[in-house]
């Protein structure tokens, strides 16, 4: 059996973390400006720098936010878990519907930018809908 992580191990795991996730940031911004586009290297390091301060900003709050937060952060009882899985589960069927939605609208032309995009942004606000009831609900 595996001895749990004492607090300073998950905290140097956190910040090894965050530290990957920069490198992992300025690695795809350096290659979008080596590609001659430096719009979308600010994009990156903008929408990257914003989701890298919401994640440290759920692990400061931690267990004296709202569920959300503390599902973020990982230290969620046996309820919370039970809603996040049940919104990761209406994500996926709702992303597997429009897939086969798409992948019809492929034949009449739909490009596959717009069929990645459509998933993609069904996935997410079907898993934030069904959070958000969910945790309103019960």
């Amino acid at each position: 059996m595996k001895k749990p992580a004492t607090r300073k191990q998950q905290i140097i795991r956190r910040v090894c973390w965050i530290l990957i996730a920069l490198i992992l940031i300025d690695l795809i911004a350096w290659a979008g400006y080596a590609s001659d586009r430096p719009s979308f290297a600010r994009g990156v390091f903008i929408g990257g720098g914003v989701a890298i301060a919401l994640v440290v900003l759920a692990l400061v709050i931690g267990r004296r936010g709202p569920t959300a937060i503390r599902v973020f952060s990982g230290q969620i009882d046996e309820r919370e878990l039970a809603i996040k899985n049940q919104a990761l589960a209406h994500s996926a069927v709702a992303m597997l519907l429009t897939a086969a939605g798409c992948e019809v609208g492929t034949l009449y032309g739909m490009p596959a930018l717009a069929v990645a995009g459509s998933v993609i942004a069904m996935g997410v606000l079907v898993g934030v809908a069904s959070f958000i009831l969910q945790t309103r609900r019960g």
